[in-house]
């Protein structure tokens, strides 16, 4: 088989706790460069920052998902009914919300947290882009190698995987 469609990625890295609009301005400028994909690390704003999906986060990485016709995926604590949970939220080229993946895994610290992260109810979270099918995991799934098999299982062809740790050697088996 033929090697599959390029795509531009940005995977970005910083300290925790910058401001949004700190973010939002490099995040501007790199989808300015005509990327396809945005990737913002874990936790990105700080363990203190839990909003709904309507928060300003989302709103402002759609807005520039829109201005710049590329896909961005936004890790937050997002609030739901009174639950904390740590969501990769995939915003398409229009600005949409199409793909919300909560962490399977926790860290340990995560259940200290008030309130507490809790372990998404969700199977692996598969997404049909225009480029191909993208999977996620977050940051301590990669500690659980049935995570990946079930995105394999359901044909993902590239796994973002937002987190606020490297992920050493576990990354390296896959």
């Amino acid at each position: 088989p033929g090697v599959g469609k390029p795509v531009r990625v940005v995977s970005l890295s910083f300290k925790q706790g910058a401001t949004l609009d700190t973010i939002a301005a490099i995040v501007d400028a790199e989808g300015a460069k005509g990327v396809d994909l945005i990737v913002l690390p874990e936790a990105w704003r700080g363990n203190d920052v839990v909003e709904p999906l309507t928060g300003p986060q989302i709103t402002t990485m759609s807005g520039l998902a829109k201005k710049h016709h590329c896909y961005v995926v936004c890790p937050i604590y997002r609030e739901e009914q009174g639950r904390r949970l740590n969501t990769a939220v995939l915003i398409d080229r229009t600005g949409k919300v199409v793909s919300v993946y909560d962490k399977i895994y926790p860290y340990w610290n995560e259940f200290d947290m008030t309130p507490a992260a809790l372990p998404g109810q969700q199977d692996a979270g598969v997404y049909d882009a225009d480029f191909g099918r993208i999977g996620f995991a977050t940051c301590f799934d990669a500690k659980f190698p049935e995570v990946f098999q079930r995105l394999r299982d359901r044909g993902a062809e590239l796994v973002v995987w937002p987190s606020a740790y490297s992920g050493f050697t576990e990354l390296q088996a896959f």
